[in-house]
């Protein structure tokens, strides 16, 4: 919360107080506390305000943000569908909120739901189950699942392992229901703000009580920090393993092979990072060279197991 207005009179966002507001249609599944209890209503459709002003995760509150709009900007590059996210801002008794709106994802005719929904009894965890779940429940359903339902799922995996997303659970998958068409299909990607490893660091920080040190991510990074804690590949959930995983599955088919090779060559970190700052909002140099870093050793892992296992094509 910021009381000088003037800091943000150049800022390029939303300013959500002066938007129609509505209570209907709050999305089932998406947190109201989180996302506000409001949609507010602008020209180019409604969005949900999305601030970080709560004392959960206080280490990395302004990260969180960033995060959203960076992530925003490389899902568009590599062909990944995700929610439209822009900076805004909330005025409430001469106190600016900043925060992010998030634009609706689903028309009319659909039904927006999580992952959960659809899997509150079974426990499924790893990639293959999942489609299985979703095409056993489609067909009870009398629904036509999305062709290319395992392909999108598939994208989104690789995205999360690219940004080194931590908080991908069954309620922050979403999946849509066309009733005209009468078909399920993945939603575009909500809530990316647990990438790069802040909920990592923001727990680091809160041991030692002290700010935000990017260094610990290079330690955690090749042992235990959970990247998707759901969608696995296997059931080894170790990080450099997962990226092996990926590896393996998208060899199957040409498509996902292709996507992936596609994928790791637009993940562009620094323009991503330009296209956020050109909205006026300040990223420190600290944060661009962590990202930069676990750009480089992700996307490094991944092309030597590319070479790993087309190298070995080649032998045979």
């Amino acid at each position: 919360m910021i009381k000088n207005q003037n800091k943000f009179s150049k800022l390029k966002c939303f300013d959500i107080s002066k938007a129609r507001t509505t209570n209907n249609n709050i999305v089932p599944g998406i947190s109201s506390t989180t996302y506000g209890k409001k949609w507010f209503v602008l020209s180019q459709g409604k969005v949900l305000f999305k601030t970080f002003d709560g004392e959960q995760f206080r280490y990395v509150k302004k990260y969180r943000i960033i995060n959203e709009l960076v992530c925003y900007e490389l899902a568009k590059m590599m062909g990944v569908k995700c929610a439209r996210y822009e900076p805004a801002i909330k005025k409430e008794n001469d106190i600016i909120k900043t925060g992010v709106v998030s634009f609706k994802v689903n028309t009319s005719n659909q039904v927006l739901k999580t992952l959960y929904d659809d899997n509150e009894e079974e426990a499924a965890e790893t990639f293959s189950e999942i489609v299985e779940l979703m095409k056993q429940r489609s067909k009870n359903d009398k629904i036509l699942l999305d062709p290319d339902f395992e392909f999108d799922l598939f994208k989104m995996v690789v995205f999360d392992i690219l940004t080194l997303q931590q908080d991908r659970h069954l309620t922050n998958i979403h999946i849509i229901d066309d009733k005209k068409q009468n078909k399920r299909m993945l939603s575009p990607l909500i809530d990316n703000e647990m990438a790069f490893g802040v909920i990592t660091l923001n727990q680091k920080a809160e041991e030692r009580k002290t700010d935000i040190n990017f260094s610990d991510i290079v330690e955690s990074m090749n042992s235990s920090v959970l990247l998707i804690k759901y969608v696995k590949f296997t059931k080894n959930h170790n990080f450099t393993q997962t990226i092996k995983d990926a590896v393996i599955f998208a060899r199957r088919k040409e498509k996902y092979m292709n996507f992936l090779k596609n994928a790791i060559k637009n993940f562009d970190v620094k323009l991503a990072i330009q296209q956020v700052e050109e909205k006026n909002i300040k990223i420190s140099d600290k944060y661009k060279r962590y990202v930069y870093f676990c750009k480089r050793h992700i996307k490094d892992l991944f092309i030597n197991n590319i070479k790993h296992y087309e190298d070995m094509e080649q032998e045979i």
